[in-house]
């Protein structure tokens, strides 16, 4: 579900987004988590603003992991998808393959 911006499952955080929206446009960037450490979430501040549901609980109580919820990732993304194409007309931007880097070689000082 999408709840105050996040995607959610059930109660807990799975993804969050930014959105950017104009008159006749709008792009969302979402990060879904399908694994994090939970000691390293620890380390996050508590930010300024926060969902109302989000109830003022740390990282380890708020956060769930999509690799709990599904075995694959590829079912998960079809799903999605269709889901996309369910809802919104689609247009596919098809980008050139970025060049394989440059060989370099390494320098010690």
């Amino acid at each position: 579900a999408l709840k105050e911006n996040d995607f959610v499952i059930q109660e807990k955080k799975c993804g969050g987004n930014a959105l950017y929206l104009t008159r006749k446009r709008w792009l969302l960037h979402t990060s879904f988590l399908w694994d994090f450490s939970a000691a390293k979430m620890r380390y996050l501040k508590y930010p300024p603003q926060t969902p109302a549901y989000r109830q003022k609980r740390p990282h380890t109580e708020f956060l769930t992991k999509l690799g709990v919820y599904f075995s694959d990732k590829k079912p998960l993304l079809k799903s999605f998808y269709a889901q996309l194409e369910n809802d919104f007309i689609l247009e596919k931007n098809v980008r050139p393959a970025i060049p394989e880097p440059l060989a370099t070689k390494e320098i010690y000082l």
